[in-house]
């Protein structure tokens, strides 16, 4: 699909992404759990942006999960915790790794109120001329 120096790889992936997917493989091993939600988010990323590159327009149904995905609470948190150094106990990241209720609620809510706002930007923006 793409040709030389346009910044994609053969199946239309953009370049950074393949390198970040690859960062992502990289072996850490007190962070090998931690990794995983990172690796999720990024599979995410990559399902809206085929949807968006193909025209596709998911189903609430589909569209829900990758959203949750894609939201970056999980993620947010779990950076956190690791942030926190040695005060961030197991525990924790297994809770997190659970996906609790707040967590889900958090990222059903955050993702709609962003796509609301997103679709009312993109209909102010479409009557202004450049």
């Amino acid at each position: 699909m793409g040709t030389a120096g346009s910044g994609r790889v053969r199946w239309g992936r953009p370049r950074w992404a393949g390198r970040y997917c690859g960062q992502l493989d990289m072996e850490v091993p007190e962070w090998e759990g931690e990794l995983a939600v990172l690796k999720d988010m990024a599979r995410a990323y990559l399902a809206e942006a085929k949807w968006y590159h193909d025209g596709y327009v998911p189903t609430m149904e589909e569209y829900m999960p990758v959203a949750q995905e894609s939201s970056g609470v999980r993620s947010l948190v779990t950076v956190s915790f690791l942030g926190m150094g040695e005060l961030a106990t197991k525990s924790a990241f297994d809770w997190i790794r659970s996906d609790p209720l707040i967590s889900q609620a958090t990222e059903v809510i955050g993702r709609l109120m962003d796509d609301v706002a997103g679709h009312e930007v993109r209909l102010m923006t479409s009557f202004i001329s450049i």
